[in-house]
């Protein structure tokens, strides 16, 4: 009967090949470095052969995710796997953090900062309230009595869809915030059925 040898990195023992043993001039069979006589198991999906050394040495199945995306939970930075064997304490995989409550919290958060940053010109937004209601310019300023108010409302060349005045504004006119985003990715209102937007 043919006797093999199996061999496994020697960095992360990890198997490698099987080749045919050989037999030095006694008759006895060679075991090369990082090698063994004893057959590893199956190979599963997800999982790779180690080679555990010493006493009780043997085959063992332990978690293979290189190649993947890891986040720190706390810093939230990311990094590719490069060991073999579970994901640490702190450490998520980032394909698995994408579906937890955690992710899509900051994933509303950074739609939220982004929408904030939009900005529309005087002209953009009163051409829409125009179109509209027919909301002139002079009947938004009316809503207006804060001294501040007015002043960035007179003297703004951009408006930020993150300033609390829009909303302000927005409200008084009857806008909800959802329609205001409208505006400011759409440059126009959003058509409203049965009085209810969307």
């Amino acid at each position: 009967m043919t006797k093999l040898v199996y061999k496994y990195d020697k960095d992360t023992k990890e198997y490698k090949y099987y080749l045919r043993a050989q037999k030095n001039s006694a008759g006895n069979y060679i075991l090369p470095p990082n090698s063994t006589f004893i057959e590893p198991m199956g190979n599963v999906e997800g999982k790779v052969r180690v080679f555990e050394e010493g006493e009780e040495e043997g085959w063992t199945l332990q978690d293979d995710f290189r190649g993947q995306l890891q986040i720190n939970l706390e810093t939230k930075v990311l990094s590719t796997v490069q060991y073999i064997g579970a994901i640490p304490e702190g450490y998520m995989l980032y394909s698995d953090y994408q579906n937890t409550e955690a992710y899509r919290e900051e994933m509303r958060q950074a739609e939220e900062r982004k929408k904030a940053w939009l900005s529309l010109t005087p002209r953009e937004v009163f051409l829409a309230l125009y179109k509209d209601k027919g909301i002139t310019p002079e009947q938004v300023r009316a809503q207006l009595t804060d001294p501040q108010d007015l002043i960035e409302f007179d003297h703004a060349t951009e408006y930020l869809r993150g300033n609390p005045l829009i909303d302000k504004i927005g409200e008084k006119l009857g806008y909800t915030p959802a329609q205001l985003n409208y505006l400011f990715e759409h440059k126009e209102l959003p058509e409203v059925e049965n009085g209810i937007f969307g």
